[in-house]
């Protein structure tokens, strides 16, 4: 029987009743954070800067099945007060795959009366990669190509200069080296060629094989100089060469001999 202001008007006799209704001024939020660790993340809710207007979120334990951990938090917000949830992943090593709520748009939402309002963030780890570069610095003697060297990262051959996806872990780098050259290690890796990959890195390391060849040579003199008389030499070089001849032969550092065979009537 009261107007909508609350105004009543009573004569002699009446009986009137007025109702007063309340309805609640606040609804419920829920925010459930998905973490998908199948790259080898380790990452949990409290990694995460995850803000909602107004709100403190306090998360739950979480729920892990196989890969994928699910935590909630629930807060009350005030009905027509608009609503904004977002989340850091920069520098995380992770995604944001989905930021979707039940009313509105990304993460943007007005909370209704009588309403409850749910939003779900999915994040995934990424998958590092490792890049093997290799360098051949043949000097003044070597011969060999980059083609020439195989490459591996922990066993697994990988190609030169190709982009390689492996979950987050420790890693070494590694070749089948060739005589006659000597490799170090540079980039991300340390001098051993380990390197260690987190969710999100992309590590280049570099093998550089440097040849060691030298070259030994024999070259003969005689007097008169315009003898005609050839000279035989043995050991780790050997030929037969006269007046300014020379004998040859690349090799890597070590210990070498060589031995001239005596000719009868010289010295």
């Amino acid at each position: 029987d009261c107007s909508a202001d609350g105004k009543i008007t009573l004569n002699s006799g009446e009986n009137k009743t007025c109702t007063i209704t309340n309805s609640d001024s606040q609804s419920k939020i829920t925010v459930i954070k998905k973490v998908i660790n199948d790259h080898g993340g380790t990452a949990t809710v409290d990694d995460f800067n995850i803000t909602l207007t107004d709100s403190t979120l306090e998360f739950d334990a979480g729920v892990k099945e196989g890969d994928t951990t699910t935590y909630t938090a629930t807060v009350f917000g005030d009905v027509n007060k608009e609503y904004t949830l977002s989340e850091t992943v920069a520098g995380t090593g992770y995604d944001m795959e989905s930021l979707e709520c039940s009313l509105g748009s990304n993460g943007v939402f007005t909370l209704p009366e009588g309403e409850d309002v749910t939003c779900t963030i999915v994040n995934n780890d990424i998958q590092p990669t490792l890049t093997v570069k290799k360098v051949v610095d043949n000097g003044t003697y070597g011969d060999k190509q980059v083609s020439d060297f195989t490459l591996y990262v922990s066993g697994n051959k990988v190609t030169n200069g190709e982009v390689n996806k492996f979950n987050a872990g420790d890693y070494t780098v590694s070749e089948d080296n060739l005589d006659r050259y000597v490799a170090t290690f540079s980039g991300d890796c340390d001098l051993d060629g380990d390197v260690t990959l987190n969710v999100g890195d992309n590590k280049v390391c570099t093998i550089t094989n440097r040849s060691t060849h030298g070259k030994i040579i024999i070259k003969k003199l005689v007097e008169p100089r315009g003898d005609k008389t050839k000279f035989t030499f043995t050991g780790d070089l050997t030929g037969t060469i006269g007046n300014n001849g020379t004998i040859q032969k690349i090799v890597i550092p070590g210990d070498y001999s060589v031995t001239e065979q005596s000719v009868k009537g010289w010295n």
